[in-house]
């Protein structure tokens, strides 16, 4: 899906569909392709409140619901989603800076304090 390829991304996921009833990973990935694709009200359908709380907790998947808020133009839901991602340890600002799904949300003064605070953080001596 980063690389613009939706239609091979649909049928990768529909075709794993029946490998993962119930997945709340594929739950996710399928209301992202929907968000991308324009479907507003189907992706909203999609990611269920039992999916973002999964999302809330899976560190690595945590920044998926701050790309479905930001496609669909929530800007302060993204902004929030993005923060759970970082205070749940994601800090890959150099990725944030260049993932597709956040452009929506760059130009935000938030979007530039989480990311000025990833980096004062890694600025910082470690301790032993």
């Amino acid at each position: 899906m980063d690389g613009r390829e939706l239609d091979k991304a649909r049928t990768l996921l529909e075709e794993k569909r029946p490998l993962f009833p119930g997945n709340y990973l594929w739950k996710a990935m399928w209301a992202l392709l929907l968000a991308r694709e324009g479907k507003r009200e189907e992706a909203l359908q999609a990611m269920d409140e039992e999916t973002l709380k999964f999302l809330g907790t899976a560190f690595v998947v945590t920044l998926g619901a701050a790309e479905f808020c930001s496609l669909l133009g929530e800007t302060s839901k993204a902004i929030e989603w993005l923060e759970k991602a970082v205070r749940n340890g994601d800090e890959r600002a150099e990725w944030f800076r260049r993932d597709p799904s956040l452009e929506n949300i760059r130009q935000d003064p938030r979007f530039r304090r989480i990311i000025d605070s990833i980096e004062a953080r890694r600025k910082q001596p470690r301790g032993r």
